[in-house]
């Protein structure tokens, strides 16, 4: 961390901090927090300063809870784990934004960023890739809600492909949703999330066969209804 706020914005600060928090079991988080959030929060910061009008602003308890907000739905993404489990403070919020898959469907993401992202690699796509590219775009473009299963060796460019195909949807303005089974496998994906976060899944799913998400039927149909993919 120390090295990476030279040259770092806080947004990158952020990913790399709960990276640290999830894959590297870090022997004192809150030390951790205490010491960079300063950096972690400095966009919040700035953002607040010229909301307010006020560039005297200094680092308070709104932005630090703003800025472990942001953290905590980074965590989300990529395991069913929370800021508490970690020894870190719980942020506050209003009880509506604590719904993972209201969060994974409302993400923004940059349009010119993905018609370059888009530009610089539909290109690059194979004969098959070709195929299947446009198979499911075909079936987003008409609403044809076809379910298409991608099966092929390692290395052969399932991930590239899948992300691509995320990024032309959200490019269309529609939404894509993006979830592994682990979160690891979720961080290869753009806007990946685990899908016991997502779904807000038991993690005794495979042991109990009467398991059920915690997420009610009808919020779970109306929230997939807008989704495209």
């Amino acid at each position: 961390m120390s090295d990476a706020i030279i040259s770092e914005p806080a947004t990158k600060l952020r990913e790399l901090f709960t990276t640290i928090l999830i894959f590297c079991q870090p022997s004192d988080p809150l030390e951790l927090w205490n010491k960079f959030r300063d950096a972690l929060c400095e966009d919040i910061l700035n953002r607040m300063r010229n909301e307010n009008q006020d560039m005297t602003l200094a680092y308070n308890d709104d932005i630090y809870n703003d800025g472990l907000i942001i953290i905590e739905d980074k965590i989300h993404e990529i395991s069913d784990k929370s800021l508490t489990d970690f020894g870190l403070p719980a942020a506050k919020r209003n009880n509506s934004l604590l719904d993972p898959l209201e969060v994974a469907l409302r993400k923004p993401y940059n349009l010119n960023d993905l018609n370059e992202y888009i530009t610089e690699n539909e290109p690059r796509l194979v004969n098959d890739q070709v195929t299947t590219y446009n198979c499911v775009m075909k079936s987003v473009s008409f609403n044809e809600g076809k379910i298409f299963f991608l099966d092929a060796p390692g290395g052969t460019g399932k991930t590239f492909i899948t992300n691509l195909i995320l990024a032309k949807v959200r490019s269309l303005g529609k939404l894509a949703l993006a979830v592994a089974s682990s979160g690891i496998a979720a961080t290869l994906l753009a806007g990946g999330r685990t899908a016991h976060s997502t779904f807000k899944l038991p993690l005794t799913v495979s042991l109990e066969k009467d398991s059920v998400c915690s997420i009610r039927k009808m919020d779970l149909w109306e929230k997939f209804y807008k989704t495209s993919v």
